[in-house]
């Protein structure tokens, strides 16, 4: 894989900077047709974000903690209350079902926040 791609510095591109004085980066490579198109997409917590990803193209998101990076992969699964629009090959996510949007799209935490080693704990 060729890894001399773009390097795009979300929060400069967006003239935002993150609460902790970090930046966040999403390095993208590769090309193909548009793929993913995140338009303004902002919550209490983190954006504005706009970007587009090709398909076929690696993007790596990375920044300090608390720069917004789960925050805006969350509202771009939909799973968090948001303004913006994400779409997935030219289709808008309020214009499909969510079961549909979710089966396109999926959020995948590196350690699941409500699971436990024990069940007791869960009851």
């Amino acid at each position: 894989m060729d890894l001399t791609g773009e390097v795009t510095d979300v929060f400069t591109r967006t003239g935002r900077t993150d609460r902790s004085g970090g930046r966040m980066i999403a390095a993208t490579y590769a090309a193909g047709t548009l793929a993913l198109e995140v338009q303004g997409l902002c919550c209490a917590y983190g954006g504005p974000f706009t970007f587009s990803v090709l398909t076929g193209q690696c993007v790596a998101i990375t920044g300090p903690s608390g720069s917004g990076k789960t925050v805006m992969l969350r509202m771009i699964a939909d799973l968090d209350p948001h303004e913006g629009e994400v779409r997935i090959n030219g289709q808008p996510c309020l214009d499909m079902p969510a079961e549909r949007w979710r089966r396109l799209v999926q959020y995948v935490p590196a350690e699941p926040a409500w699971w436990s080693d024990i069940v007791l704990v869960r009851l």
